[in-house]
C-alpha cells in the first residue's frame, strides 16, 4: 500500500511539473499582413475596404496611433482614401491557471464532475475532475463516482487548469490619399 501511495505521489508531482512545460511548448505566433483603404471614419471607428474587396469595420483603441509618413496620428484624424498596411502579430500562450492542494477536507457538494470541498483554508471548487481520479477517504482509494457529500478527505488533490493568453501587436503604416 505504501508503494502505491508513493507511486501516486510521484505521478502527481511529475504531472505538476510537466503541465507548465507542455503549456510553454505550445506557444504559437502568427503574422498576418493586411492591406486596405479607408472609406469612412467616425471617432475611433474606421471602415476599411480590404484588398480582397471586402469591407471591415475596425474599432480602434483611443491611444492607438497610425504611422502616416512618419507622423503618429489618431484614428479620428484619418481621411477617406488613406491606404493602410498592417502587420498583425498574434501570440497565443497556454498558461497554468491554478494548482490547488487539499490535505484534509469535507465534501460539500458534487455536481457532475465538479466537486466543492471545505478545507482549513476555505471552500474550494474543483471543476471537471477526471473519471479516473482517486480520492483518499479514511486511507482508502475512492473513485469520484463513489464520493458522497459529507465524506472526509485525507490526501492531496492536485488540479491544474490551462488557460490561453493572447497578445496582439499591430503596426500600421499609412499613406495619405494623393490630392
Amino acid at each position: 500500500m505504501k508503494a502505491m501511495h508513493k507511486t501516486l505521489w510521484i505521478l502527481a508531482v511529475t504531472v505538476a511539473l510537466l503541465v507548465p512545460a507542455i503549456a510553454q511548448a505550445q506557444t504559437v505566433t502568427t503574422l498576418e499582413i493586411l492591406d486596405g483603404k479607408v472609406i469612412y471614419v467616425h471617432e475611433n471607428t474606421v471602415v476599411v475596404e480590404m484588398s480582397d474587396g471586402s469591407a471591415r469595420v475596425i474599432d480602434v483603441e483611443p491611444d492607438f496611433r497610425f504611422d502616416v509618413d512618419g507622423m503618429k496620428i489618431a484614428a479620428n484624424q484619418l481621411v477617406p482614401g488613406t491606404k493602410l498596411k498592417a502587420n498583425v502579430t498574434t501570440t497565443t500562450t497556454p498558461r497554468v491557471v491554478k494548482v490547488t492542494e487539499v490535505k484534509k477536507g469535507t465534501i460539500l457538494s458534487i455536481v457532475g464532475q465538479n466537486i466543492t470541498i471545505r478545507t482549513s483554508e476555505g471552500t474550494k471548487m474543483f471543476k471537471n475532475v477526471p473519471n479516473d481520479f482517486v480520492f483518499k477517504v479514511h486511507g482508502k482509494d475512492v473513485p469520484i463516482n463513489k464520493i458522497t457529500e459529507g465524506m472526509q478527505l485525507s490526501s492531496a488533490v492536485v488540479i491544474e487548469e490551462v488557460d490561453i493568453d493572447t497578445d496582439r501587436d499591430v503596426k500600421v503604416k499609412a499613406k495619405p490619399p494623393k490630392d
